[in-house]
């Protein structure tokens, strides 16, 4: 388990998002995972549980909130996971890189 936090960047908008559709969800020990789709550049957000390599991220609280496995997690290095209401969830470069 690596915690994700120090290498991919995910705003607060964005943990609040996947903090409320996990919560509607609630299902112990399973949390929001990204995953590939068969669609170039298209991820998708499924429920998952924990794996040894993950990623996590981690909300203020505490409480993982979001797994991003080994397969995808090269890419969002340098990158930044945000949340805008009438965009969904976008991810960018992280400026401060």
């Amino acid at each position: 388990m690596q915690k994700a936090d120090k290498m991919i960047k995910v705003t607060d908008a964005a943990k609040e998002k996947i903090n409320v559709i996990q919560h509607k969800i609630s299902v112990p020990g399973v949390t929001s995972r990204i995953i590939k789709t068969s669609i170039p550049k298209k991820l998708d957000l499924i429920l998952g549980i924990e794996k040894e390599e993950d990623h996590i991220v981690v909300n203020t609280d505490g409480k993982k909130i979001l797994l991003i496995g080994p397969e995808v997690a090269t890419l969002f290095e340098g990158k930044v996971i945000d949340y805008k209401e009438n965009k969904g969830f976008i991810v960018s470069k992280d400026k401060r890189i």
